[in-house]
């Protein structure tokens, strides 16, 4: 069994990283290309859709350069579950290494998107080979976050306004790695 033999061929393909440090989890705030209403931001986990004839780990080491500027190591997970769009699992299995944590049936809500079929994408557990500098496209990514878990799994939804991201700056200051102090210079001028 592979994670190709488990996502129908009509499926748009995409990875994702599991990024790890000092018990946070490791998330990017969505740079300008990526804005949705004025003053709003999403975040998400690095990684991004695969390009024709990608296979999977190539994709997420491109997405966390393109992402972070920082080269990733993929680990091997001992279960991968397979997650539906509603955040339940359905099935937990073994693959061969480097199996991911998960693969999620992504549920895209954006109605001004066409009809499209359904988006996979395969989670690793992953993490960074050296110490050197985040290095941040603000179009792409205007900032990195370090969520911890109970933060995490309360926030569904992933749209943070300018206002909640000020009021955790504080909070996750000592783990949060900063562009431009995690500010959004265009909205603030």
């Amino acid at each position: 069994m592979s994670i190709n033999s488990l996502i129908p061929d009509n499926s748009e393909k995409g990875t994702g990283l599991i990024l790890e440090y000092r018990d946070l989890y490791l998330f990017q705030v969505s740079g300008r290309k990526h804005r949705t209403e004025t003053g709003e931001r999403f975040f998400a986990g690095i990684g991004g859709h695969c390009e024709e004839g990608e296979g999977f780990i190539q994709a997420a080491k491109r997405e966390a350069v393109e992402e972070t500027g920082k080269t990733v190591e993929i680990t091997h997970s001992a279960r991968t579950d397979i997650v539906q769009s509603n955040g339940g699992v359905v099935d937990t299995i073994e693959l061969p290494s480097p199996a991911p944590r998960m693969i999620y049936k992504m549920l895209d809500r954006r109605k001004s998107l066409p009809e499209k079929g359904p988006y996979f994408i395969a989670c690793f557990n992953a993490y960074f080979t050296d110490d050197a500098p985040f290095e941040l496209d603000p179009e792409e990514v205007s900032a990195l976050i370090a969520i911890p878990e109970e933060l995490l799994c309360g926030s569904l939804e992933r749209k943070i306004g300018l206002e909640t991201y000020s009021r955790q700056e504080e909070r996750l200051s000592q783990v949060t790695w900063k562009q431009a102090q995690c500010s959004f210079p265009s909205e603030r001028q």
